[in-house]
């Protein structure tokens, strides 16, 4: 993919000449950086855009002044400012103003590429690969991206480099969140952070496997400290934060392609998911010892983006498929030996590129993200909803932080975007007729519980559940005749968060509380 030649015509394409003192700047990315732009002032005055000036024989943007027989390398400014790599759009204005799109965004030169003027400071166009959250913090996550490495956020409106390059998938230990992993392209190198700072290469022995390029599956256990998993054709496990790993399974495709993702739950340490790059899906129950296929025809070959494990009932998943028609979602309620299509109502023209399911809801809410925006929907897939909030942008990844009620969207091409989501009632449910609902939630005097007080219920049947942070049920009830005030036994729970949800006649209400200072 290296430049094969520049050619010039002076009449209209009857005839062409080769300008041999074309630099190759399109390094070997030629299928990826490419563009040319003759200022419409001057036609003997000429710009290509490429790659970068990494040695003598590449070059990035090159301008002509004499019809392309002697090129100059204007990426570095010699009065100041330089270009990112990768240049993808030019255009010249009539008064000579050079404006250049590339994996860092756009630039600017007002003397013909003597210096450049960065115009990104506030330009929210970051092409995101993956998103990371973090177990407690909500103003802290990670996110890999294309060219700008990856990068994190922590509150303000400024973003921070971890590492530069291409940035794939991360992952932050439940246990340690201080203690975090990013990676670059194919998980290699897989770079190991403490507090910020770097604690090495973790990069497990994996080179020459079959990878995705920067979305392969990266996660922690949740069921024991210092456990990640990683996937590229197979399965990876370490025990100590990366300073080991071992191959828990063998070839988990079709035999070309590579792992898109993996799931995981509280509660149950030997139950795996993968799903992959052509439409394998497999299942271990004993930790990785024995794998079964439970894929389906529906999406055979077919790229499997996301899966989802209901941590309250682990025969219950959820798929989603890139493709732009058809079924992109799938639901399986007997452990993976059926699959159920939801999104016979979805328009066609949507690739399913991510997918999260909120537990917390019954049924599970289901938020889908395309390459045309964030979709949703509160009914397992009979109808589905555009986020009207939402740009037209592709979702290459979801992080939903059920503990503070935040899903979050990384998109490529219009950087991060995060919400706050409703638990309880779905946007356009009617609130309930008859005077108010409302649920309220107290600690009893002797701290032994929660009293429950729905106005509006008393005396009603009631079904209650309580879920963790995580979506997995921890306690459900049936009261046939609801109390003014209802007590529940905290007995059991640790601290943390929990979510209350509680079903009447026609009415879904919600809560929260926390439990603290409790092993």
């Amino acid at each position: 993919y290296s430049l094969l030649g520049m050619y010039r015509t002076d009449d209209g394409g009857d005839s062409w000449t080769y300008l041999p003192n074309t630099p190759n700047y399109l390094g070997n990315q030629g299928f990826y950086d490419n563009c040319l732009f003759v200022d419409p002032s001057d036609p003997y005055t000429v710009y290509a855009g490429g790659v970068w000036p990494y040695d003598e024989n590449t070059a990035g943007l090159i301008k002509s002044t004499d019809g392309g027989n002697t090129w100059t390398d204007i990426t570095i400014g010699q009065g100041g400012g330089q270009l990112h790599p990768d240049q993808h759009a030019l255009f010249v204005t009539p008064d000579g103003t050079v404006w250049v799109g590339n994996d860092g965004g756009v630039w600017k030169s007002i003397d013909g590429g003597y210096s450049w003027i960065d115009l990104n400071n506030t330009l929210g166009i970051t092409q995101f690969y993956t998103v990371t959250l973090h177990p407690v913090d909500s103003s802290f996550l990670l996110g890999g991206t294309q060219d700008n490495g990856t990068v994190y956020y922590s509150g303000d409106i400024r973003w921070h480099q971890q590492n530069a390059g291409d940035g794939g998938p991360s992952a932050i230990e439940w246990d340690s969140p201080q203690i975090y992993y990013t990676s670059y392209i194919l998980l290699n190198p897989l770079y190991k952070w403490i507090n910020g700072n770097f604690a090495g290469n973790v990069s497990g022995p994996w080179e020459g496997d079959r990878v995705s390029w920067c979305n392969a599956p990266l996660l922690t256990d949740p069921n024991q400290p210092n456990t990640l998993l990683a996937g590229t054709h197979r399965v990876w496990r370490t025990t100590n934060s990366g300073s080991s790993w071992i191959a828990r399974s063998g070839d988990l495709t079709r035999g070309s392609g590579h792992l898109r993702a993996m799931a995981v739950v509280e509660g149950y340490p030997d139950l795996i998911l993968t799903a992959s790059s052509d439409g394998k899906v497999y299942k271990t129950v004993d930790g990785g010892n024995n794998w079964i296929s439970i894929d389906n025809d529906a999406f055979y070959s077919r790229s499997i983006t996301d899966l989802w494990i209901n941590p309250g009932d682990t025969a219950e998943i959820f798929l989603s498929v890139d493709r732009s028609f058809g079924d992109r979602v799938f639901r399986s309620t007997d452990g993976g030996a059926h699959w159920t299509p939801l999104t016979d109502s979805l328009e066609n023209g949507l690739r399913g590129l991510s997918l999260a399911v909120d537990f917390r809801w019954e049924p599970p809410v289901l938020w889908l993200g395309t390459d045309y925006g964030l979709y949703f929907s509160y009914d397992l897939g009979l109808t589905w909803t555009k986020d009207p909030s939402f740009p037209n942008v592709a979702v290459y990844d979801l992080g939903l932080d059920t503990c503070h009620s935040v899903i979050v969207a990384a998109t490529h091409g219009r950087g991060m975007w995060r919400k706050t989501i409703e638990v309880g009632i779905a946007e356009g449910e009617k609130k309930p007729e008859g005077g108010k609902t409302e649920l309220r939630i107290e600690f009893s005097p002797d701290k032994r519980g929660i009293l429950l007080k729905a106005d509006g219920l008393a005396g009603k049947p009631a079904e209650i559940a309580i879920y963790a942070e995580n979506g997995r049920k921890i306690k459900g009830l049936s009261v046939n005749s609801l109390p003014d005030e209802f007590f529940i036994s905290t007995a059991g729970l640790r601290s943390g968060i929990y979510f209350l949800k509680l079903k009447g006649e026609h009415k879904n209400l919600s809560g929260k509380f926390a439990i603290l200072n409790r092993r």
